[in-house]
């Protein structure tokens, strides 16, 4: 599989959770031809399948952090290595049964890591069920869809 994955988990109906699958949307309407989309996986194995084999991998997520401003955006740029930000980035009460620390662990100690894996983590605060995300997350998006240009565009040709 040469196509890098872009993978976005969070919840469409549950506030700013929503911001993986808005990215994945904004990302479908370019026509990204170059990558794979892919909404939720629906567990830790689920995850660990879909990004086995891959060379490059993008995760989109929602986080919690006290110490930077909603709609921050933060970039793991080689999470297989650098796992300790994950610790600091915190989920709300999950709407997702996906623990990314967790899936990354097992997925190396199993040989199906990607060869590389970069997560892309935006701040948020508000999580309430049966809400759309805040005005901040379709902000977010527009800077997370420009960060993945070069990975969407980089086979196009």
């Amino acid at each position: 599989m040469s196509k890098p994955l872009i993978i976005g988990l969070g919840n469409r109906w549950r506030g700013d959770d929503g911001i993986g699958p808005l990215v994945l949307d904004a990302l479908q309407a370019q026509n990204p031809e170059a990558v794979d989309l892919l909404e939720n996986p629906a567990d830790t194995l689920n995850l660990i399948n879909a990004w086995a084999g891959r060379k490059r991998v993008y995760l989109i997520d929602a986080c919690c952090d006290p110490q930077r401003e909603d709609g921050s955006l933060v970039i793991i740029a080689n999470a297989l290595e650098d796992t300790t930000i994950l610790h600091t980035l915190t989920r709300p009460t999950s709407s997702h049964i996906v623990d990314i620390a967790q899936a990354i662990r097992l997925s190396q100690a199993l040989g199906q890591a990607p060869q590389q894996l970069t997560i892309y983590a935006v701040v948020t605060s508000q999580f309430e069920p049966g809400t759309r995300p805040r005005a901040v997350v379709a902000a977010a998006v527009s800077h997370v869809v420009e960060a993945l240009r070069p990975a969407v565009t980089a086979n196009a040709s």
